[in-house]
């Protein structure tokens, strides 16, 4: 999380979600653990009211989503794609 801090300063909000490659878990903003990455998975789900879908991360305990399409041109495939490449996640 380290590196992060200096991120937060340039976007001016912190982190709500946090994949620790190096602890190998997914933490919430305060950094408390949600679950170890190796039982995440990747999911695209539909919005209400929407014809584009949301990238979620779902979790033992639930899922969050963590990107939103836009039916006018903004695809949630290159989020999905980076993360599954980094992460090695289903």
């Amino acid at each position: 999380m380290t590196s992060m801090s200096g991120s937060r300063r340039w976007l001016g909000a912190a982190p709500w979600l946090v994949f620790d490659r190096g602890a190998g878990a997914l933490l919430d903003g305060n950094g408390a653990t949600v679950a170890p990455l190796e039982r995440i998975t990747l999911e695209q789900v539909w919005q209400a009211g929407s014809s584009s879908k949301a990238l979620a991360v779902r979790h033992p305990d639930g899922r969050v989503v963590i990107a939103r399409g836009n039916p006018f041109g903004d695809s949630i495939d290159a989020v999905e794609h980076a993360l599954r490449q980094r992460l090695g996640t289903r």
